[in-house]
């Protein structure tokens, strides 16, 4: 996986990481690596550890749009016995998967959207509102289907 973010990090912003070995470090899952832009100027110091005691929402949301492009996959994507790298018809496959349940995700983000835009342009004062009933009222005055509601 580090290896992944590595190459993904070259190929679109142009740096370079080398793991430094004489740091310290606030846990033996760290590792640290020196970046460098791709004229080898030093861009800083970054401590690396795959667990969820990091903060790591923002980068992630932002790397794994590009973490399953066909080309990056073939980079880190090894089998676990052969070494090979995925095979070009599981790679279709895992892209076509990408569009499934769309249209669901969709209504989802546009409910919330609208749901959120209710909330805010409420004009009334607020203090004894019943959260519930407010949420349920807003989505169904728009015909979101009662199995998401719930």
């Amino acid at each position: 996986m580090r290896k992944g973010v590595f190459i993904l990090c070259e190929k679109l912003y142009g740096l370079r990481f080398s793991e430094l070995k004489d740091i310290p470090i606030y846990h033996p899952d760290v590792k640290v690596h020196e970046v460098k832009e791709s004229d080898s100027r030093h861009v800083g110091i970054l401590h690396m550890e795959f667990h969820p005691r990091d903060a790591v929402e923002l980068p992630s949301q932002i790397m794994e749009n590009w973490a399953i492009e066909p080309e990056l996959l073939k980079l880190y994507t090894k089998h676990y016995k052969t070494g090979e790298a995925m095979p070009n018809d599981l790679i279709e496959k895992l892209d076509k998967s990408s569009l499934f349940n769309q249209g669901f995700m969709t209504v989802l983000y546009l409910a919330a959207s609208i749901l959120d835009m209710d909330w805010h342009t409420i004009s009334a004062p607020t203090n004894d509102i019943d959260i519930d009933g407010f949420e349920t009222d807003a989505m169904s005055s728009i015909g979101l289907m009662s199995e998401i509601i719930a």
